[in-house]
């Protein structure tokens, strides 16, 4: 992508994230600190969404699990979990980044240091169920064209 499509894409997709939101945000590239930082937060999401092994064995009604295949379920469940629990799978990572949440971590993030008035909870204000995929395309276009590589 030239640096001249780049500009336009920012242009025309911050013009979308401002209707969308009702107010001009700046967003960002972000630095290290911000991906660590975003990174971090979009496992902790994820995480809630993982169910321990052991747990879940449990859950399982025992008419479904029953005699050995119940005894050789709970052994590989402790196996597992001995690890210190589960880890998100790349697939509940990759929720947690367009989970509503998620979004509205990253747009706070990304825009802390243009506008260092919004907190949190105002973009949690600003950014919807509704508008969430709207607002999703929007910040993938501007990142797309902030992207320095």
């Amino acid at each position: 992508m030239t640096p001249d499509e780049k500009t336009a894409l920012v242009a025309t997709a911050g013009k979308r994230l401002e209707g969308l939101l009702g107010r001009p945000l700046t967003v960002q590239w972000p630095t290290p600190g911000d991906q660590i930082t975003i990174d971090e937060r979009m496992e902790e999401i994820a995480q809630r969404w993982c169910v321990s092994p052991l747990k879940l064995v449990h859950l399982t009604p025992e008419s479904d699990l029953a005699g050995p295949d119940r005894a050789t379920a709970l052994s590989l469940a402790i196996d597992k979990a001995a690890g210190g629990g589960v880890t998100p799978s790349p697939k509940a990572m990759a929720r947690a980044y367009y989970s509503l949440e998620g979004v509205r971590y990253r747009l706070w993030r990304l825009t802390r240091r243009t506008h260092p008035d919004l907190s949190e909870a105002q973009v949690a204000e600003l950014v919807t169920e509704a508008n969430r995929p709207d607002a999703i395309d929007a910040l993938e276009s501007l990142l797309k064209g902030l992207n320095p590589n």
